[in-house]
């Protein structure tokens, strides 16, 4: 099995390498908060130095929806799948109703066709238009890519990020996928929870075993398919990836239990999965009748688990998806019961009881949200002063820019930040705040390289990070080692330095 703790020597050479190039010029924010002005006045000037520009993570990314309908469509000519014009669904073996893939290819029509129902290319009208369309698009796009294997999927979500600086993902993944399956397919209902784990522990053991292996071949394919020294699940190279399992709640209880069991047993052993979360559309009806026994499972396997880091899709609601009463307490009980320590949109926050006690909770308890422009916009029609991105900055909460489904919504980590500054007008030093807000808040294991989330105060031994030609000394290397967290995050302060430089 790979090491998980990547030597802090690797990681250096490779900044000496390829970040820190001593040469003329000093890193100015000054320089570059001038040149963020000027971009403003027009999008292809801003987007280029948003693309240019480091950002720390994308902690929400379902891999299922991050891979755009052309790519998936290549997938079904390479497989010679056969198209289904009626329903827009690829199949293996050919029908009266269905034509071979190819056509598409000749025909603009149906390729069109396919494209709109698998992505947000095509809209449709309404209030809850672009919700339907958003989750119905996820059957059409996982036909034809299904028995793609994952890791070519991996790549080309990670080859996109690293065209634009993006440090680190965590990227939800079918980690051990026929091996989840089998052990949830294993789990019965009524079970008390003591004794639906107890019954469950080998296929458990079957699923830990079954996933590293996953993991292991994942680590080499994207190695070579990236061109890297090392697995990107290790530190030591330009982008690091790590891994998130995620249960779905219109699954059976039963499904959900299984998941987040099989998910913390994993993350006892193996460093390439960093969290556990819960996903699919909050306002479907099974979703909202087992809200909360899904938080009672999930705080029963966290505290047998070892309290292990949790993410959870909360608050993705409106009043055109789900009543008022669901809407006043999704994102509390996922952080007091649920042990969130992010919250995944966050969107209805304003309609929780007791808004200003919730804010002070999430403060203190330093709870991010994950705020996924695009989708907010598809999804709940949320923008500007309809987003609660100003109250949450306001009551202190951390946020972080996230792609959601970057293939489905038609859009990259780019163009989120680039929504984010149109809508909600942020300066520079905003965008400093909300790329280190990503790996401060991420999953990595090990300290923080600042002080108490204050990002102008960095831990003692680190005071000339961002000198000019800075070079790791013997301790900071050892201390390096000791922190996965604080290495991408130097990763992070040195490539700012060297775009600042310019």
């Amino acid at each position: 099995m790979p090491t998980m703790r990547s030597p802090a020597c690797l990681w250096v050479l490779v900044v000496l390498g390829v970040v820190v190039r001593p040469a003329a010029g000093h890193a100015d924010e000054r320089a570059a908060a001038r040149r963020f002005a000027a971009a403003l006045g027009d999008e292809p000037a801003l987007v280029a130095f948003l693309r240019a520009f480091p950002k720390g993570a994308d902690l929400h990314s379902h891999l299922g929806g991050a891979v755009y309908a052309e790519d998936v469509l290549r997938h079904a000519l390479h497989r010679r799948l056969h198209f289904d014009p009626l329903t827009n669904l690829f199949a293996t073996k050919p029908s009266a109703r269905t034509v071979p893939a190819a056509r598409l290819l000749e025909v603009d029509r149906l390729r069109y066709q396919f494209l709109d129902a698998a992505s947000m290319r095509g809209t449709r009208p309404g209030p809850a238009g672009g919700h339907d369309h958003f989750f119905e698009s996820f059957t059409p796009a996982g036909s034809a890519r299904r028995g793609v294997p994952p890791e070519e999927l991996l790549a080309t979500v990670l080859r996109r990020a690293r065209l634009q600086q993006v440090q680190y993902l965590e990227i939800m993944a079918p980690v051990g996928g026929a091996a989840l399956d089998r052990l949830t397919a294993a789990a019965a209902a009524g079970v008390p929870p003591a004794q639906l784990l107890a019954r469950l522990q080998p296929s458990i053991d079957a699923y830990v075993t079954a996933a590293r292996a996953d993991l292991d071949r994942w680590d080499v394919a994207l190695q070579q398919a990236l061109g890297l020294s090392a697995p990107p699940t290790t530190v030591g190279g330009p982008i690091t990836v790590r891994y998130l399992v995620t249960a779905y709640r219109v699954a059976p209880p039963e499904h959900v239990f299984a998941t987040f069991a099989a998910a913390f047993a994993l993350m006892r052993v193996d460093r390439r999965v960093v969290g556990a979360n819960l996903a699919a559309p909050e306002d479907h009806p099974v979703a909202l009748d087992n809200f909360d026994r899904h938080l009672r499972d999930l705080d029963f396997l966290w505290r047998r688990g070892g309290e292990p880091s949790v993410t959870l899709h909360a608050g993705e609601l409106n009043l055109h998806l789900a009543p008022l009463e669901h809407l006043t307490h999704h994102i509390r009980r996922s952080i007091e019961v649920g042990h969130a320590r992010r919250i995944g949109h966050g969107a209805s926050v304003g309609w929780e009881d007791d808004l200003p006690g919730l804010l002070r909770l999430m403060r203190t308890r330093r709870v991010a949200v994950e705020v996924c422009p695009s989708s907010s916009l598809t999804i709940l029609g949320l923008s500007g002063e309809r987003h609660p991105f100003r109250v949450y900055r306001r009551a202190g909460v951390p946020l972080t820019l996230n792609t959601d489904d970057e293939g489905v919504s038609r859009s990259n980590l780019t163009l989120e930040y680039l929504h984010a500054v149109r809508a909600f007008r942020l300066s520079y030093a905003d965008l400093k705040e909300l790329s280190r807000n990503g790996l401060e808040h991420s999953f990595l294991p090990g300290e923080s390289l600042f002080v108490g989330g204050d990002y102008r105060r960095v831990r003692k031994g680190f005071e000339q990070l961002r000198a000019r030609g800075w070079r790791p000394t013997p301790e900071e290397q050892r201390a390096l080692g000791r922190s996965e967290r604080a290495t991408v995050q130097a990763r992070l302060e040195r490539a700012l330095w060297e775009f600042e430089r310019q």
